[in-house]
């Protein structure tokens, strides 16, 4: 479709926006049932402008937006427009971010937002859009590839809000509009999911959350959208967007001086041509990844690459080094070769499970019944645990970030699964018999009825109004239990009774009313 028109008549708006690479067609696919096209391999740019669909699962029409960080310039369309348009259209907005751009200082996990958000102030205030006090837009934050070790999802929503917050207070507001609150601009969401390929059951159980969530709000959204769709609305905002001087567009642009310009260009052509060179490096990894082998010692020599390529980056651009350019290319080119880099880690990582899972079948198939059969079979899964650590870690690449845990998770899982199926069916077939553990049973048994000053709660409890005698002088004896009695006068000594035995003893004085059991 042409940026500028929605064709659809359906009563809400959902866009996703991102930067290339991010998956957000993949995800709307998934999630809406659309046919958006699919980058066959990350790296690869597949949306142009803004793709259209309607989506078959809920009265909602989606926008896949192109990347922000788009590297084609050539076109009539402007991706920052392009964006700035679905934005201000749509009802719900899905950010799309990689989990290991979280951390990146270019602001890219929240780039883009605050420039939408003034825009569609600026709409609001020229009356272009509704200028009535608007609901707070649903955002749904989709973080790919989340792993959940290395960041907890307290940690992440925590940090993310916090970079909402200080985006919004850098946004230029319009004459006479007060203070931006995160919750009165935005309803945040967040959809942490798993790698796609690599943990497919964790990533269908998360999406299948977003969905209904999606499905919740689409819903709540269209009993109170107007009918007709938003045809007009979305010329009319695209014509104020492209009208540079008008009044959705005020005040002045910032071009940067000739020599960025200069350098931006220069350094552009820079990065493609060793980016050329990179691919061709690791051209034979790729046919060995490929081919399902593992590259021996690929973290270190991945790491190498890395900097090697970085290195003939800042030397052919060392002309414009004084400028802002060579830094955000060379950044750029550093981002783009760690994805690549990360696609050949994540299919050794695949291979790397198959064969730990291997070592554990033939250590288990060596493993013969007994009594300490479970003791074995433990020992086997952590054998082949310890072989895939160890090996994993070969494979990443230093101050990448790359973890590997929920992967290891699941072949944990997994190999308990194989074991537990193993031992029920020699239970089955009456060639294993699990031990019988009996438990220790420990009872008090007790004549008093406070024992060491604790007091028994189902007996009613009496509180004494004056001192209590312990025991009875006028009684003789109970059932065998020796007990002392004390004489009537003063000062005499006390005599204790055994049983039936009719000898009396003398014991030393211990006081009036004092018992000694």
């Amino acid at each position: 479709m042409a940026v500028g028109t929605l064709s659809s008549s359906a009563p809400v708006v959902v866009a996703s926006v991102g930067a290339c690479g991010s998956g957000g067609s993949t995800l709307l696919n998934e999630l809406f049932k659309t046919s958006l096209p699919v980058a066959p391999r990350r790296g690869v740019q597949t949306t142009l402008g803004v793709e259209e669909a309607e989506a078959a699962s809920c009265p909602a029409v989606v926008l896949d937006v192109e990347g922000f960080d788009s590297r084609d310039r050539s076109r009539a369309e402007d991706q920052t427009l392009a964006m700035k348009w679905a934005y201000c259209v749509a009802d719900m907005v899905i950010y799309n971010v990689r989990f290991t751009d979280l951390g990146r200082s270019d602001g890219l996990p929240v780039a883009g937002l605050g420039a939408c958000v003034e825009e569609e102030l600026r709409l609001r205030a020229s009356e272009v859009l509704p200028s009535a006090a608007a609901a707070p837009k649903l955002l749904l934050v989709a973080v790919r590839d989340w792993d959940g070790a290395g960041l907890s999802r307290e940690e992440l929503v925590e940090a993310y809000t916090s970079a909402l917050e200080a985006m919004l207070e850098g946004v230029p507001l319009p004459e006479g509009s007060g203070s931006l609150v995160l919750t009165n601009v935005f309803d945040v969401h967040f959809a942490l999911l798993p790698h796609r390929q690599l943990c497919r059951a964790q990533w269908d159980d998360s999406l299948g959350d977003v969905a209904a969530l999606l499905e919740r709000e689409v819903t709540a959204a269209a009993e109170g959208a107007r009918a007709g769709g938003r045809s007009e609305l979305a010329a009319d905002v695209w014509a104020a967007l492209s009208a540079g001087d008008g009044d959705a567009m005020s005040g002045a642009v910032e071009v940067p001086p000739e020599a960025e310009l200069t350098a931006t260009y220069a350094c552009e052509a820079t990065m493609k041509a060793v980016e050329a060179r990179y691919l061709r490096n690791v051209q034979p990894w790729k046919v060995d990844t490929g081919a399902g082998r593992l590259v021996r010692d690929f973290g270190r020599q991945a790491g190498e690459t890395l900097e090697q390529t970085l290195d003939a980056f800042s030397a052919d651009a060392a002309a414009h080094g004084t400028t802002e350019a060579v830094r955000r290319k060379r950044e750029e080119l550093r981002s783009t070769v760690l994805t690549d880099l990360h696609g050949l880690y994540a299919k050794q990582l695949v291979k790397l499970r198959e064969l730990a899972y291997q070592v554990f079948r033939d250590n288990l198939a060596r493993i013969r019944i007994s009594a300490s059969v479970e003791k074995d079979v433990d020992g086997a899964i952590k054998v082949a645990e310890k072989f895939f650590v160890s090996k994993a870690n070969e494979l990443v690449v230093p101050g990448s970030g790359w973890r590997y845990d929920a992967l290891r998770s699941e072949l944990v899982k997994h190999m308990r699964e194989d074991a537990t199926e193993r031992l029920q069916s020699a239970r089955l077939s009456g060639v294993y018999t699990k031990p019988v553990r009996f438990p220790v049973a420990l009872s008090l048994h007790y004549l008093a009825a406070s024992v060491a000053g604790l007091v028994d709660s189902r007996l009613p409890q009496k509180q004494p109004t004056e001192d209590m005698t312990l025991t009875d002088p006028d009684r003789l004896k109970l059932a065998d239990l020796s007990r002392v009695y004390p004489h009537s006068l003063a000062g005499a000594v006390h005599t204790v009774g055994v049983g039936d035995l009719p000898e009396l003893h003398k014991i030393p004085d211990l006081g009036e009313g004092v018992v000694d059991n």
